[in-house]
Parts: structure tokens; C-alpha cells; sequence
């Protein structure tokens, strides 16, 4: 089981690994985004969505944990909106982000389909 998140860049025609970030995760990782200023959306096997950071040293840091009450099957992310959605074996749930600071003071939940 793979914990890992590896970055890679193109460079001409070939793929070269830029990043690596061990243990991202205790569980094994089921989607991964990366989108603009070079954050990052994890979500994995069990109830956990990971939001990532790139810090000052150019290495990345789980800034927040959001969670579901059961696996996290998958996670869509729609940067114009500032909307995760993300898909669990307990429904979806529609979280509200604000891209430009993001913590946990910003960031709710703000629709919840039960799975039935």
C-alpha cells in the first residue's frame, strides 16, 4: 500500500519526478488534485480529505482534514466556485472553499446528501 504523493513535471518528452510527499496519507490514496498556486486535494480508503499547501520551503503541508463518516470514494474540485464535492460511501457533501485563505474558520459543509 502506497502512502505516498509524487508530483511529477514534463520536461520535452519525458515525465521527471519533482515531488515526493511520504507517508500523505496512513491509508491508501484514492484521488489527488492539484490545482492553481500549487495546492493540492487528497482524499483516501478511509474517511479522511486532505487540503495541502506549498510552505516556504518548497515542501508541502496538510493545512486542513475534513471528513466523512465513512470511505471517501472520490473528490471533485471546481476552483471557479470554490466548491469541493466530495463522493463517500455515506453520501456527497458540497464543501464551501475559499481558495484565497483557507483554514478551518472558512470552510463548511454546506449541503449533505445521505446516501441511501
Amino acid at each position: 500500500m502506497d502512502k505516498r504523493i509524487i508530483l511529477w513535471i514534463k520536461n520535452k518528452n519525458i515525465f521527471i519526478n519533482n515531488k515526493i510527499i511520504n507517508n500523505a496519507h496512513e491509508n491508501s490514496i484514492n484521488k489527488v488534485i492539484y490545482y492553481s498556486n500549487n495546492n493540492l486535494i487528497s482524499c483516501l480508503s478511509d474517511n479522511k480529505i486532505k487540503i495541502w499547501k506549498e510552505n516556504n520551503n518548497n515542501n508541502y503541508e496538510s493545512i486542513i482534514i475534513l471528513t466523512h463518516y465513512d470511505r471517501v470514494k472520490s473528490i471533485l474540485y471546481l476552483e471557479d466556485k470554490n466548491i469541493l464535492i466530495s463522493f463517500g460511501e455515506d453520501g456527497t457533501k458540497f464543501w464551501n472553499l475559499n481558495k484565497n485563505d483557507i483554514n478551518y474558520n472558512n470552510i463548511n459543509c454546506i449541503q449533505y446528501f445521505e446516501e441511501v
